[in-house]
């Protein structure tokens, strides 16, 4: 299961508001049909409405990796494009490795250590009979100097 974050080009602007709002429509919609995924989402995580969708670059001394912290809103997984429902309530955060160079050389490179995290997602294709379906999707917890195999 591979998931890569996408943003559309700024040009897309008028589309993508339009886009995003028929979606907010057709999740709005699923969730009065089903107040039980509702619940879910709101007893599953604590809101953390003041911190920003990605962080400042960090460094980290122990690691030798820059990285962001980030909070996943889109991403695609087996060929569809899913939105994670109430991303800010989620919460759901990840490192994003800025850069694949580290302080141990040429033969180490910085690299996330996937955890599976639990998440909420409304996705453009149904998985079962819903289109927002409980997902577990491998996110980077941290980013770390790695030694490269060959």
């Amino acid at each position: 299961m591979v998931v890569s974050c996408t943003k559309l080009p700024s040009s897309h602007g008028c589309l993508l508001h339009q886009t995003l709002s028929g979606i907010r429509n057709a999740i709005n919609l699923e969730l009065r049909q089903r107040p039980d995924v509702m619940l879910e989402i709101f007893k599953s995580r604590r809101a953390s409405l003041r911190e920003p969708a990605v962080s400042a670059l960090s460094f980290g001394l122990n690691t030798g990796c820059f990285s962001t912290k980030e909070t996943l809103e889109s991403f695609e997984i087996q060929g569809n494009k899913c939105w994670v429902v109430f991303s800010r309530h989620q919460n759901v955060q990840f490192y994003r490795c800025r850069s694949s160079a580290c302080g141990g050389g040429g033969a180490y490179r910085c690299s996330g250590a996937d955890v599976l995290t639990p998440l909420w997602a409304w996705c453009d294709a149904s998985f079962r009979d819903y289109r927002i379906t409980k997902l577990e999707l491998p996110l980077p917890a941290n980013c770390n100097c790695v030694p490269v195999t060959c």
